[in-house]
């Protein structure tokens, strides 16, 4: 499930990309201590149809875990009341330049394309540049093999989805399977190397 190609530029100044910190999942109580206090502004999809706008939001899934690791937050990180309060499928965290919080999570699931950024409210001006600073490393990277649970709000189903080194998944579960702060488990990776993805809709 390959995004189409595209320019990450942007028409701003490029930010001054110093330092960058992923935020580890045992890190999410310190992260939410260290800003308590932020305001957020949210960038979703923006003009020019950049890589990051267009690519499918499963293919940037399977690049940021290449790039950063496994997310700091998921689904299964919640106490999952069905429905879920918060049905985003992932989150990343980051602290830019020692300071700056950064946020970056999928808008649809993995159905969507695209991602959401968010950063503290006193660098919206700059949240484009940022974000392309950011994650331009994402159109050169591979696709690494994870999996994580789904929610789809309008279906009222759970799924495992993700990718297993070879293909893109999206499998229908019971709500019974997914379990409280216990992530989900990939063991089923059919080859560590990272294959064409197909363009195809999830069903």
């Amino acid at each position: 499930m390959g995004g189409r190609e595209g320019s990450v530029a942007s028409d701003d100044p490029s930010f001054p990309l110093k330092d960058v910190r992923p935020v580890r999942r045992q890190e999410k109580s310190w992260f939410r201590d260290r800003f308590a206090d932020t305001n957020w502004a949210f960038l979703g999809e923006t003009p020019g149809h950049a890589f990051l706008d267009t690519a499918r939001t499963s293919d940037l899934r399977a690049r940021l875990q290449e790039e950063f690791g496994a997310p700091t937050w998921t689904l299964a990180d919640t106490s999952l009341k069905n429905p879920p309060v918060e049905p985003s499928q992932f989150e990343y965290w980051f602290v830019v330049n020692d300071s700056i919080p950064v946020q970056v999570m999928d808008p649809k699931g993995p159905e969507g394309r695209g991602l959401i950024v968010a950063v503290a409210r006193s660098y919206r001006t700059q949240l484009r540049s940022l974000r392309d600073a950011l994650l331009a490393s994402l159109q050169r990277a591979d696709r690494a093999p994870h999996i994580d649970y789904y929610y789809n709000v309008r279906r009222e189903r759970w799924y495992r989805t993700g990718f297993d080194g070879q293909s893109f998944f999206l499998e229908q579960i019971p709500r019974a399977d997914v379990v409280p702060g216990q992530r989900a488990y990939l063991d089923t990776v059919r080859t560590s190397g990272s294959a064409p993805a197909s363009d195809e809709s999830f069903p």
